[in-house]
């Protein structure tokens, strides 16, 4: 099990079917029984509290949770309600079954797991149409113009990723963008195995001021 700090406010924690078991669950039991999912976090919330010296007795405001290869599972929680986040994650974990929303098998990709995930640079927010990447275009060019230059946009299995640079960005305004593509797409991909998958894989839409070009739209 791996903690790390994404921004001032965000938490993620790597965790494999194993540890799971460790941990006294299953899998199916996450993804079955909404208590045990509840019973579950609440333990990965009192590793993080003691591993990474946060206190989420203030709550959660969101979870998201992300099927990585090797049976392996990414959870990226910010500061809300504890109880929400839970119902949140509950019913993520069950679409994403539901969806078969899992990632190409190991052979065909990237390790994942590669790299501090403490010292992300690059951001990839996804949606399944030009209007909503148009939204989110324009709210990131309205708030953070400075990541124009190096966007870039991705089209992969009938889906669009815009590619960010968010070296340059305070910790504070790396949280906000954040926040933006929690509130405004349809999944973000942070790891870097997982960007960098489909960057070499997906076709290139747009090289470079892929948001200034999407805000016109």
């Amino acid at each position: 099990m791996e903690f790390s700090r994404i921004g001032t406010r965000t938490i993620r924690c790597i965790i494999t079917e194993e540890e799971i078991a460790n941990l006294g669950y299953s899998l199916d039991e996450i993804l079955s029984n909404a208590d045990k999912t509840q019973d579950f976090m609440n333990e990965i919330f009192d590793i993080a509290e003691r591993e990474m010296g946060i206190q989420f007795d203030v709550g959660m405001k969101t979870v998201r949770a992300d099927f990585l290869p090797n049976h392996t599972i990414s959870l990226t929680f910010t500061v809300a309600d504890r109880k929400q986040a839970v119902t949140e994650l509950f019913e993520q974990l069950v679409r994403k079954i539901e969806n078969a929303d899992f990632l190409p098998s190991t052979e065909e990709k990237t390790d994942s797991t590669k790299g501090d995930l403490s010292e992300i640079k690059l951001m990839m927010f996804t949606c399944d149409s030009f209007d909503r990447l148009a939204m989110v275009a324009r709210t990131i060019l309205q708030n953070y113009p400075e990541v124009d230059e190096t966007s870039a946009l991705y089209k992969l299995n009938g889906y669009y990723y815009i590619k960010v640079d968010t070296g340059d960005l305070s910790e504070e305004g790396y949280d906000n963008l954040y926040y933006i593509g929690d509130e405004l797409t349809d999944h973000i991909v942070l790891l870097e195995g997982e960007v960098v998958y489909r960057m070499e894989h997906g076709e290139v839409v747009l090289a470079d001021h892929a948001i200034s070009a999407l805000a016109q739209l």
